[in-house]
């Protein structure tokens, strides 16, 4: 879901025009964490309507064609298989960034700490399966919304040479979703009888964190999958001392 905090902090080795404020940092600095974590802060918003230069997309809302989430064991009070299309998420770019550590010197390793305000899924959806207490086979309009979502990002990353330069790649990416609430709303859940589809939608949000902490495995493997792939494309194309100053 962000993995363009790396690329605002990388482009800005490359000179693009950038808010003011934004500056590299420099490893050697006692700071230096602190330092990246500000610069991504700061680059956010001016990349929130894409960036065609760096390859970026719009970000604000990012769209995703398709998101899939298998029931995590038949076992399981949300035995669902849900899927999401034409998927716009947003309030991505309105983020903080609470802690940052890297470590370039034992290893290659970032832990990031990220807090939203909200992200909203939005787009359509079809369900089967078993939701607590209902059987669902459904299909319609979606909205999720997480709100004041922490996010812990920890990357594992490695050095490489390429040209005869020093590039680094993400070979592990995970994430761990822990938001304050849960909003859900979806359409058609039971259209034959409104007031049972009422039901099922009250339901579903008082048990709203319940249920997400259920399916949340799948989705943070999803977004993780993105970033990595995202992130590395552009990692590959500069070198890592024009991004981290010695």
């Amino acid at each position: 879901m962000k993995y363009f905090y790396f690329l605002v902090y990388i482009s800005i080795s490359l000179g693009y025009k950038l808010p003011d404020g934004i500056k590299l940092c420099h490893r050697s600095q006692k700071d230096f964490a602190e330092c990246v974590g500000k610069n991504m802060r700061g680059g956010l918003g001016a990349f929130a309507p894409g960036y065609k230069e760096m390859g970026i997309p719009t970000l604000n809302p990012y769209f995703i064609e398709k998101l899939e989430i298998k029931p995590p064991s038949p076992d399981s009070s949300v035995a669902i298989h849900l899927t999401f299309t034409n998927l716009h998420v947003s309030g991505m770019t309105v983020t903080d960034i609470d802690h940052m550590e890297i470590d370039f010197d034992k290893g290659c390793s970032w832990v990031m700490d990220a807090v939203s305000p909200f992200i909203i899924l939005d787009g359509e959806y079809t369900m089967d399966g078993k939701l607590l207490l209902f059987a669902l086979n459904a299909h319609g309009k979606a909205n999720v919304t997480q709100v004041n979502l922490r996010n812990r990002h920890s990357m594992w990353c490695e050095k490489y040479q390429k040209k005869g330069k020093t590039h680094i790649r993400f070979i592990n990416y995970t994430m761990d979703m822990r938001p304050d609430n849960v909003l859900f709303e979806f359409t058609n859940l039971f259209p034959s009888n409104k007031d049972i589809e009422n039901e099922i939608g009250k339901t579903l949000n008082e048990n709203s964190l319940a249920i997400f902490n259920e399916i949340k495995a799948p989705v943070e493997q999803i977004f993780s999958t993105i970033h990595t792939q995202i992130a590395n494309q552009v990692l590959s194309k500069i070198p890592f001392d024009d991004i981290f100053l010695p």
